[in-house]
């Protein structure tokens, strides 16, 4: 069971429901989340995008704050529940440190 709840949202111009969250690592802080669309067939056509919208709530410590941040979805994966995007945000700074290895 997630110790997050799911809150409406929109990822793109998809509206559906999930959440955010962002822990720390140690290149700093990472914002990831999950999304469940209203619409699955939507889904399909946020996987093609580089870099969409993020808005709505971001958990941190627990606490809940409406926020917005660019991000991509890494993953789409179905559950009972229906398909569930991963994404993550574009500026994560595990990613940037493994560019900047590259």
């Amino acid at each position: 069971m997630s110790k997050y709840e799911l809150k409406k949202m929109r990822l793109g111009d998809v509206e559906g429901k999930g959440y955010a969250y962002k822990r720390k690592t140690v290149f700093g802080k990472a914002r990831k989340g999950i999304f469940y669309a209203d619409d699955e067939s939507e889904l399909e056509d946020l996987q093609d995008e580089d870099e969409i919208e993020f808005e709505g709530t971001l958990y941190f410590r627990d606490r809940p704050r409406s926020k917005s941040f660019p991000a991509e979805i890494t993953e789409v994966v179905p559950t009972r529940q229906g398909k569930r995007a991963d994404f993550a945000d574009t500026d994560n700074p595990e990613e940037l440190a493994e560019d900047e290895e590259d």
